[in-house]
Parts: structure tokens; C-alpha cells; sequence
């Protein structure tokens, strides 16, 4: 499956500039996170790293990037829309949690299913999973059966937001739902 078309803030800003989608790793903007106090450094804020078109050298640039991560002592946000793409032979360094990005129910479906079918309920990785609902188009209920699939997979938290898209903010009902979940 594949979660994401159009949803994609920066999809949509390379689409209008006709820019490359590839992943580039710049290692010099890491410089100098080895002299500061342990952080929470969120990578990719803009971009895809496992987008439908990772080839060869992608894949190969992205376990580098991972290898250099776990030689630093801060904490690492990745998030993706296409988990889809993230397999299990990728080593993910413990200070580095991969996050999916949630837009609305349709995504989230896929999601379970894709955690159910593809993933035979198994946790998603061996490291840290968490879950973005942002940009929250709609209401998404988690049902206790979807909770319980969840929690076996190994999320540890959500983040909910809606500025991707200034002019659809989550209704202050959809992110008590989304709470409760967290509860």
C-alpha cells in the first residue's frame, strides 16, 4: 500500500519547483551537535527519506546516516508516510525513534492493516515508534481492537498538529479522542 499521495506538504513545494525528491544527507549540518547538551533533534522535517523511489544508493545513504546517528547522545525524530518502505534489515540505532505521519482515517486504516497484514502484528521495529497526526484533516477514533494493535507494536507516543494546512486546524473533539487513546 501507499499511504500518502498529496498530503505531503513538501511533496507538494517539490512538485511546484520541480525539484529532485531524492534523500541527501549533509553530514556538516550535524556539526557540532557533539558540544551541546542532549537534545531532541527532529531529522527530515521537510522530506521523505523512505519515499516509493528509494533506490540503491538512497538505501545505502540512509544506513549510513543511521550509523553516524548512534555516535551522538541526543534523541532522533524521523517521520514518515510511506512505513510501508522501512524494512527490518535497516539497523536503527536505540536514540533514534521512527515516527509515521497520520492525516486522516483513511491513512490510519492503512496503517493497521499494514501493521496486521505486513507486518503479521510483529512490532513494527526493534526501536522506538511513534505516531504524528499532522497534519489532523479529520476525526480518528481509535478503537479498542486498533489501541490494542498499537500498543503491541510498540508505540510509544503521538504528537497531534495541523499547521501543514493553515486553513484546517483539528477540532479540539478529534485530539480529546486522540488522547484518550494515550491515556
Amino acid at each position: 500500500p501507499v499511504f500518502a499521495r498529496n498530503a505531503c506538504m513538501a511533496e507538494r513545494i517539490y512538485k511546484a519547483r520541480n525539484l529532485k525528491r531524492e534523500p541527501v544527507f549533509k553530514p556538516n549540518r550535524l556539526k557540532g551537535l557533539d558540544k551541546i547538551e542532549p537534545s531532541i533533534v527532529f531529522l527530515n522535517l521537510m522530506g521523505e527519506l523512505f519515499n516509493n523511489t528509494i533506490g540503491v544508493h538512497n538505501a545505502i545513504l540512509i544506513r549510513t546516516m543511521l550509523v553516524g546517528l548512534k555516535h551522538y547522545n541526543h534523541q532522533f525524530l524521523i517521520a514518515t508516510k510511506q512505513p510501508q518502505n522501512i524494512t527490518q534489515s535497516l539497523d536503527i540505532p536505540d536514540n533514534v525513534w521512527l515516527g509515521v505521519s497520520i492525516c486522516n482515517r483513511q491513512m490510519f486504516d492503512m496503517l493497521i492493516s499494514f501493521i496486521e497484514n505486513e507486518r503479521g502484528g510483529r512490532p513494527f521495529w526493534h526501536g522506538h515508534f511513534w505516531i504524528s497526526f499532522e497534519p489532523l484533516y479529520e476525526r480518528i477514533v481509535i478503537s479498542d481492537r486498533n489501541a490494542k494493535i498499537l500498543k503491541h507494536a510498540g508505540i510509544e507516543w503521538f504528537t497531534v498538529g495541523g499547521q501543514t494546512n493553515p486553513n484546517i486546524y483539528p477540532e479540539e473533539d478529534w485530539i480529546k479522542d486522540l488522547v484518550s487513546f494515550g491515556a
